[in-house]
């Protein structure tokens, strides 16, 4: 037990720090939250007060800024009336302004003309008097006349008229409407009331109309009226920082008016701050209106707010004890779903069998999940790397080899042709080709060493590449000691081209390299499956140059005494045939035979017999090697006694060719599909033996493959293909089988059950059989629980 708990400890490090650490970022926050929240409680309220505060003093300002916009337009539109710019204009108006009880008859026109248009000023005035409700009076003021007209009813005695008639306007007022300082106006038996003046400038520069704000019903109806706390005091000061708007609450406003003062005098004024009073912490919000120049304030004693929030302290500390044991259980729960994965990704590495490849732990108190995982990853990476390493070390000779082979005994497809050549950078086309063969001979010069030689083969290299790339696309293989194979896309009208370029690299080497050297072209190929054949036909031409011909270009065509017509062989058909008869697949093998049987009788009427009988002849060589490589007896297989080419020249003519190869490749590739059937089927019968057997223990595909001496691919895709499982699905759903039984059966543990099953974690093998079966195994258990007791009494085991 105590063996288990150490190896537990130390396979298990992560899992470990996952509950550790779980719970440390789960009960950390908590711990955080129980001893700041007080503190948070109080910011948070604070951030509320300052918003509301700032609301507060927005929508103040903003209810200001309307009246002073509405009056603003309200002056406008009394500004352009024809009736302000006929006063405005009105010739010697400072004359009739004048006029005393003398007055001329030739005055009395225009005086009263004048006379009717003062009184429509007046008039004027008077609505824009009422047209607001905050408006206590209005003046019109016009220097040049030297006179101020005032609305009606504005009861302000003549020296107050007067003032307001030189009211002074700063030589740098430049803005209109332009704010003056509040004044204050005695009533007769009444208190004295509180005015603002509004002054704006008419187009005439000697004209000013002077608005009079009643603030005392500003602040009644709009400060008042908005939202309004205890413990807390509002003011607004104008620019000189008098104190135009207030509550009333002189004793608290007037020190921290005092303070705002030399903090805006230092330019140390922000928007929100806190200051002392009588001992008490007040918050102070200010905002400046931009349009009135005016400063709000709104200041609130914060203890007086706080002491409401001191008895939630207890219920947070209760609180978060409360969450502190919860958190753990959630913590210890989430760690397991959290570990989840990098337990499946254990056991998965564990059912494909790495084991073999881990790398000795030199500290086994260091070794854990993550230095597992690292550890095949590693491998893993290291394997794809080398393999890398090594594919790009073979792609030359493997290049070498591939030209080799497309030249002497090409089996590719056309697919895996373009493929091979995208991969390995080659550029030439499979239609439309000419191949030359390019003989030489070094060996008779004696002085040359092994060293000496290869160099002059590198330096051949060289001139025919430059010569074959500067006009066409190809490609030049070595293929013996003294013979190189030069390939290049050429169409056949262009045939003299090429005689061309043949004769260009002849006096290259001649001229460069003083060796002569023999020629021999093949004739054109239509596509790259008659490569050999031309290739033959180089050799064949290169054969003649003891006629005379050392050291010269030589056609095949021009040495052969009889022509035959040229027979293209369907390479690529027999390629893709032979693939299907090599797995059995019968259908697939007898529609390619069509096909290629078509491609030989459309040539049947330009060809000798001969040509066509050496055709099925080579097909049955290729189907004979396959044969033989899988080791089928096929004189056997196909039941014929006869040698198989005998037969085939005891044929009276084509059709009779075409009907017997069908009837034996069909027969071929039916005995290979049933001995492919048969053989897989053993396999898969094998696997299912070893797997009942031994499903409690350790199994995973490699095993089994290995077992079996099988690709571990090859044995997944035929397994998958028979059960339609997978190898890992199949081995999960006999485990789950056999579980069941034992827990229908048994009155086992869960945990001895799931060991025997091959599961060593129980909440792995619970997790599985949940999600096989859509129940936990003790609810399956309960399900059958009175039929397993009834039916094996004896079986408990304890």
């Amino acid at each position: 037990m105590i063996d288990k708990i150490f190896k537990f400890r130390r396979t298990r490090k992560f899992y470990l720090k996952v509950i550790g650490y779980t719970l440390f970022l789960s009960l950390l926050p908590v711990l955080i939250i129980s001893i700041y929240l007080y503190h948070n409680v109080k910011a948070s309220l604070k951030t509320e007060l300052l918003n509301a505060n700032s609301n507060y003093l927005s929508q103040t300002a903003n209810a200001l800024e309307i009246i002073i916009n509405q009056i603003g337009n309200n002056f406008k539109q009394f500004a352009l009336d024809s009736t302000m710019r006929e006063w405005e204009r009105f010739p010697r108006g400072s004359y009739y302004e004048g006029l005393n009880k003398d007055i001329s008859d030739t005055d009395l026109p225009n005086l009263a003309r004048y006379i009717n248009s003062k009184a429509k000023v007046r008039w004027n005035l008077d609505n824009m008097k009422i047209s607001n409700d905050f408006i206590h009076s209005v003046f019109l003021i016009d220097r040049a006349k030297d006179i101020t007209l005032t609305s009606i009813g504005s009861e302000l005695s003549e020296d107050e008229a007067n003032a307001q008639k030189w009211i002074e306007i700063p030589d740098d007022a430049t803005e209109f409407p332009y704010f003056m300082a509040a004044r204050y106006i005695d009533k007769p038996g009444a208190d004295a009331e509180q005015i603002l003046p509004v002054i704006y400038k008419s187009s005439n520069l000697n004209s000013y109309m002077v608005v009079n704000l009643n603030a005392d019903l500003i602040y009644a109806k709009i400060v008042k009226n908005l939202e309004k706390r205890e413990n807390e005091s509002f003011f607004a000061l104008s620019k000189s920082n008098a104190v135009l708007l207030h509550d009333g609450r002189e004793e608290m406003y007037g020190e921290i008016r005092a303070e705002l003062e030399s903090r805006i005098q230092g330019d140390h004024l922000a928007d929100q701050d806190v200051t002392e009073y009588n001992g008490k912490r007040i918050l102070v919000t200010s905002q400046t209106s931009q349009l009135l120049g005016w400063t709000f304030v709104r200041a609130i004693d914060l203890d007086g707010l706080y002491s409401s929030i001191f008895h939630i302290k207890g219920l947070i500390f209760l609180s978060s004890f409360m969450l502190i044991v919860a958190t753990g259980l959630l913590a210890f729960m989430a760690s397991q779903s959290i570990y989840g994965p990098v337990f499946r990704l254990l056991a998965y590495m564990k059912s494909v069998d790495y084991t073999d490849h881990l790398p000795v732990q030199p500290n086994t108190q260091s070794y854990d999940e993550f230095k597992t995982i690292e550890a095949r990853f590693t491998r893993s990476i290291e394997d794809r790397a080398n393999l890398q390493h090594r594919l790009m070390e073979s792609l030359p000779a493997y290049k070498e080899k591939f030209l080799t082979t497309l030249i002497k005994n090409n089996r590719y497809s056309r697919e895996e042709m373009i493929e091979r050549i995208s991969m390995l950078g080659l550029r030439f086309e499979l239609e439309d080709m000419v191949l030359l063969n390019v003989w030489f001979d070094v060996r008779g010069r004696k002085e040359l060493d092994f060293s000496s030689r290869n160099l002059i083969k590198l330096q051949i290299v060289d001139i025919l590449e430059r010569a074959l790339f500067t006009s066409h696309t190809g490609f030049i293989v070595e293929m013996s000691e003294d013979l190189f194979t030069v390939v290049l896309n050429s169409k056949q009208s262009e045939m003299m081209d090429v005689y061309d370029l043949a004769e260009n690299m002849k006096s290259e080497v001649k001229g460069i390299l003083d060796l002569s050297c023999t020629i021999g072209i093949g004739r054109h190929c239509s596509d790259v499956y008659q490569l050999h054949q031309a290739y033959d036909e180089a050799e064949e031409a290169i054969g003649h140059r003891g006629n005379g011909r050392m050291g010269e270009v030589i056609y095949i065509e021009d040495v052969r005494l009889e022509s035959l017509p040229v027979f293209a062989y369907p390479k690529e058909k027999e390629t893709t045939l032979n693939q299907f008869v090599k797995n059995g697949e019968t259908d697939q093998a007898k529609l390619v035979f069509a096909e290629f049987v078509k491609e030989v009788k459309e040539q049947q009427d330009r060809v000798q017999y001969q040509q066509l009988l050496q055709a099925f002849i080579q097909l049955w060589v290729r189907l004979l090697e396959t044969a033989s490589h899988m080791r089928l007896d096929l004189p056997k297989v196909l039941g014929v006694k006869n040698n198989l080419f005998t037969m085939l020249l005891q044929m009276k003519d084509v059709e009779e060719m075409i009907a017997w190869s069908e009837d034996m490749i069909g027969a071929m590739s039916v005995h290979i599909e049933s001995a492919f059937r048969e053989k897989k089927n053993n396999y898969i019968q094998e696997v299912m033996k070893l797997i009942d057997k031994c499903s409690g223990n350790e199994l995973s595909l490699s095993y089994a493959a290995d077992h079996l001496q099988l690709n571990p691919a090859y044995l997944s895709r035929i397994f998958r293909e028979k059960t339609g499982m997978n190898f890992l699905e199949y081995l999960t759903y006999v485990r789950i089988e056999k579980s069941k039984k034992l827990l229908h059966e048994t009155d086992w543990k869960i945990k001895e059950i799931g060991e025997i099953s091959g599961y060593s974690n129980v909440n792995y093998f619970i997790r599985v059989f949940k999600e096989a079966t859509g129940t936990t195994p003790r609810e399956y258990r309960k399900l059958y629980s009175a039929d397993a007791l009834s039916a094996n009494p004896g079986t408990s085991r304890q």
